[in-house]
Order: C-alpha cells, then structure tokens, then sequence
C-alpha cells in the first residue's frame, strides 16, 4: 500500500491535546471528497479543532507540516495461505525526519525519543472475489475507505482499537460485486504521546500497490 506522511508540529491545534482518550464517529462524511480526501463532517470538539485545522491533515501546508512519499509491505504468512498482514507494535515510520523530533521532547512507554505527531493516506486496489475481510488494530484515528464509501471510522485521540470489514456482509453499502476491481483508501492519524500502534491483517487480492502521491510542487 502506497502513499503519503506527513510531519507536524505538536503545536498544532489537533496534535498533543490531553483531552483524548474517545472513540469519536461520524467525524468525516460517508463519502470521499471529489479530491479523494475525508470530508469534515462533524462539529468542533475536545480532539478536533475546526474544519480549518482537519483540512490540513492530508494536503501540504507550507508552514504547518511536510511530507513524503510513503508505503507498506503486508507480507503473507503463513506462506500460501492467502492471507497478509502489516504489524508496526512501535509505528514510528519518520523519527528524526522531516520536522524531526522536536528537541526528543516526546517519548514512547521505554523513554524512546520519537516523532509522534503525523498523519498517513495510503492507497491500493483489490479485486472481490467474495470471503474477504480487512481488518485494523491502532491508534489515533483511523478511516477506511472502499469504493470511496466509509467502511471503518475509528475517529479520535483513542488508545489501539480495532475493526474489521466483511466484505460480503457489506457489499450492498459499499456498492461492489464480485469479479469487479475496487479502491481501497486508508487514512490514519498519530497524533498524543506515548504509544503509536499499526496493524492490518486482510487477504483482499490486492491487484496492484496504488499510486504515490507527488511531491508538493
């Protein structure tokens, strides 16, 4: 799966806020935007600031964060079974790069210096045969996205939860068929000290690795 991260300071408004700790739902809309990006469709909270400050988790902002291509390699296992997983325990994919560490200020559960606050938007396609599941276990915010259609909101400054899709069970909602090649969009955020966990477990038949976003012009 390939695509994008990208850094920030913790003095953003969305990033180092104490006052997490909820599955939030319902904060994007149902549908991606015309730009592929999660639309704002809450309401300002605890954990997120305005519409203003979410527009800028996945798009380049000269002076509120940087980016870089980015990806994941789900290996099978065990092999011939048809099935793959990614698994990042410690998910710190940009310490010291792009905005770095901001002075080792923050630090992980074994007093690890990292770069915890960033945001990943990862892409890739996979044709339905019927049988598939997908499934994520982390923290913050998670969304999933099949055929553009929302399909796990994991929403908020949480510690790991998990969700799975069937996607038998979900077909109708998601407007797919079998024998049909579909998109599937991930967009997580890591936004609080001290834990940042990544998992995805799936044996979708990915039929290609998406496409890496381009460098900001």
């Amino acid at each position: 799966m390939e695509g994008r991260i990208w850094d920030f300071s913790s003095s953003h408004p969305d990033m180092e806020t104490n006052r997490g700790g909820s599955l939030i739902t319902g904060q994007v809309a149902h549908e991606l935007g015309a730009d592929g990006k999660p639309v704002w469709a809450g309401s300002p909270n605890a954990v997120f600031s305005s519409p203003e400050a979410f527009n800028q988790w996945y798009r380049d902002v000269p002076g509120v964060n940087m980016s870089k291509p980015y990806a994941i390699e789900l290996k099978e296992a065990p092999a011939g079974s048809g099935r793959y997983a990614f698994d990042g325990p410690n998910f710190f994919p940009i310490d010291n790069e792009l905005l770095g560490n901001e002075g080792d200020q923050f630090r992980d559960v074994q007093g690890q210096p990292r770069n915890f606050h960033f945001t990943t938007e990862l892409h890739t396609k996979f044709k339905y045969q019927g049988g598939e599941t997908f499934s994520f276990s982390g923290d913050d915010d998670l969304w999933v996205f099949i055929n553009g259609t929302l399909a796990i909101d994991l929403g908020g400054l949480h510690p790991a939860r998990s969700a799975s899709i069937d996607m038998d069970q979900r077909a109708a909602d998601l407007g797919i068929q079998k024998g049909n090649v579909y998109s599937l969009e991930l967009f997580h955020a890591e936004r609080h000290t001290t834990a940042s966990n990544f998992r995805v477990d799936t044996n979708l038949a990915f039929v290609d690795c998406g496409t890496v976003l381009p460098d900001p012009q």
